[in-house]
């Protein structure tokens, strides 16, 4: 097959690249030995691995890492890297999607829940070999980035990603509880660079992109929806590389579940932006620029986001007038195009996952919008301030926590640091300050305890728990005024644990981020323990105690410990029981000093009413004497 221009372009700069290698080992100029390069080696951009080029000035993989320069280069934005990886997507009918199994994709769900955790740089693992996890800078700010980086040279077609399993990009500091979806690149032209424009414009949470043409794999259906079509084209069946229509062993599927594991309580209000593109048929008139669904056949109500973002997107565009059209609209084209078959509109319409492929939504939860535009209709610049005027900010909360250990209540003024010990309780006086121009209603305060820290009590009775998630149904807020709230808890392991609390209202367009505030608590071990295993060590070393029965000792304490550490009180204090029981076997013995026999007895029963949240304080002194 005769070569392309450019692909013989490239072959002659890749001849030129291993000339100038050649020539820089040979003057002298490249130490391998020493590890040093000099000069650097300047290739096309075209060269670079896909889209590399806009992360840094990356290692090139052929000749054992030279940094490569690259004046072709475009701007390093987001734009940029989205057009960079949609031209290295397998195209229609070329076989270029890889089918993942289950536990791939049970890894991909996690990396993109680290990702909206605000974690990167994650370590990949090996099923995700050929991705990559990092942070991009665009114009000063942050992202977090997903994407695949493993390319194979296809000939005529360039250089190809090799598993064609998508994008995913993050924004830490988001303004707006929103995630962008394209399911359909390439296909649906112009749709990635509207998406990832209004992911920017917007300060979205999320973006999600699929990696492949929908057509990539054209001789295997939807397993999820095998007799489904696209199209005007009764014969073209939805094939098992869309995303749109195919759950099973489809990452965009696990990328949109992980917007669910991540939107519990407190991050309960998103909204998923699904942008796809349609062309004038039947189906669909052409006299219709867009039509928005939830993703049923169902008609909107009276102050839906779906009416408002209508009624905003036709003010914004009246010459010439865009129309856009919602199911069961009167006077108006009638479009089909609803959605009502989208796996992942079922996912968030509260189809249960096992049955998204069988089963429609029956009614929309509001995560879900689904549109179809008309080719003129896909720029994002036409979108940005219409979706900010339809999901304003919400209203702007203060929430501020701070946790008093049980010592620091006791003895306010007494410079007891600033540690808990397992067994003893922290209490958390929240206050949350309406900071926006009106009354806030249905105000909503939420406190994840973290692992380590029990619910115990509260003061207020509009406070409930459920497992780790304490609730408390402030109501409504003025404008200016504050509301507190006191949560208490008991430590049951140590470690540095942080207490996330959020305040949010029952707007339901209210979806603004942040509105939170977290205490981090450390809980130590009592402090009987430490004096416990200094006193055995003594003994030992001093010979006042036998290597054999003080060993025992400290296997036991040491067991205890480990229990603690696991959250298993109970244990601990099993282990408790039988060091004393040891230590009294020993002085009867006449194996250990009857003094010091008492004085670790004692220290075990304060660790064992420490743990069982007596009041008796890891501060209490025993009395007992040391000898020499």
């Amino acid at each position: 097959m005769e070569k392309s221009l450019n692909q013989r372009y490239m072959d002659f700069n890749r001849a030129w690249v291993r000339i100038l290698v050649g020539l820089s080992f040979a003057l002298g100029l490249t130490s391998a030995a020493e590890g040093k390069y000099f000069p650097p080696i300047v290739i096309p951009y075209s060269e670079i691995a896909a889209c590399d080029g806009y992360i840094n000035e990356i290692p090139y993989p052929y000749y054992g890492g030279p940094t490569i320069f690259n004046p072709y280069k475009p701007s390093p934005s987001l734009d940029n890297l989205v057009a960079c990886i949609v031209a290295h997507m397998p195209g229609k009918n070329t076989n270029g999607f890889v089918v993942p199994d289950a536990a791939t994709l049970g890894d991909w769900q996690n990396v993109v829940n680290q990702m909206l955790g605000n974690q990167c740089d994650i370590p990949l693992p090996a099923s995700l070999s050929g991705y990559s996890n990092f942070t991009f800078l665009d114009a000063g700010k942050q992202y977090c980035v997903l994407m695949e980086t493993d390319t194979y040279d296809t000939g005529n077609n360039g250089y190809k990603v090799k598993k064609g399993w998508g994008t995913v990009i993050v924004n830490g500091s988001a303004k707006l509880e929103l995630s962008i979806q394209v399911p359909h690149p390439i296909y649906e032209q112009g749709t990635e660079a509207e998406g990832i424009g209004v992911f920017k414009g917007v300060q979205a949470r999320s973006f999600i992109m699929a990696g492949t043409h929908r057509d990539a794999n054209p001789a295997i259906k939807s397993i999820c929806e095998p007799w489904a079509t696209h199209g005007t084209n009764p014969t073209l069946f939805d094939t098992e590389a869309d995303a749109g229509h195919n759950n099973l062993y489809m990452p965009f599927q696990s990328a949109v579940q992980a917007l669910l594991d991540f939107y519990q309580a407190p991050n309960s209000n998103f909204v998923a932006i699904q942008f796809h593109g349609h062309a004038a048929s039947a189906i669909c008139p052409g006299g219709v620029n867009v039509h928005m669904t939830y993703g049923v056949n169902q008609a909107p109500t009276a102050g839906d986001s779906l009416l408002i973002l209508q009624s905003k997107l036709m003010a914004a565009h009246p010459a010439p007038p865009w129309v856009v059209t919602v199911p069961m609209e009167p006077n108006v084209p009638v479009c089909t195009l609803n959605g009502t078959d989208n796996v992942q509109g079922r996912l968030l319409n509260n189809v249960l996952p096992a049955d998204v492929c069988t089963t429609s939504a029956t009614s929309p939860s509001g995560r879900f919008i689904h549109i179809e535009q008309l080719q003129p209709n896909r720029k994002a610049s036409d979108w940005i301030a219409s979706i900010e005027e339809t999901w304003p900010l919400g209203i702007p909360f203060s929430v501020a926590v701070v946790g008093y250990p049980q010592s620091k209540l006791a003895h306010p003024n007494a410079q007891f640091p600033d540690v808990m010990y397992i067994g003893s309780a922290v209490t958390f006086r929240i206050a949350v300050i309406n900071n926006g121009p009106s009354q806030a209603t249905g105000v909503m305060l939420t406190d994840t305890l973290p692992p380590g820290l029990e619910f115990a009590s509260s003061p207020d009775t509009d406070c409930i728990h459920s497992g780790a998630t304490v609730s408390c149904r402030i109501g409504d807020l003025a404008s200016g005024a504050t509301a507190r709230r006191t949560i208490v808890a008991s430590a049951v392991r140590p470690g540095a644990l942080a207490n996330s609390v959020c305040a949010s209202a029952a707007d339901p367009r209210s979806i603004i981020s942040g509105n939170c505030d977290s205490w981090t608590t450390v809980v130590e071990l009592p402090a009987q323990f430490s004096t416990m295993f200094l006193d055995l060590e003594s003994l030992l070393e001093r010979g006042q105690l036998r290597a054999g029965p003080g060993n025992a000792l400290l296997a036991t304490l040491q067991a205890a410990a480990q229990q603690l550490e696991r959250g298993g009180l109970g244990a601990a204090v099993y282990e408790l029981t039988a060091f004393i029981d040891q230590v009294d076997a020993l002085q009867r013995n006449r194996e250990l000093d009857g003094e010091w026999a008492a004085a670790l007895v004692d220290q075990a029963e304060g660790a064992i009413a420490q743990i069982r949240g007596d009041r008796r304080g890891p501060h209490s002194d025993s009395g007992h004497a040391r000898g020499d």
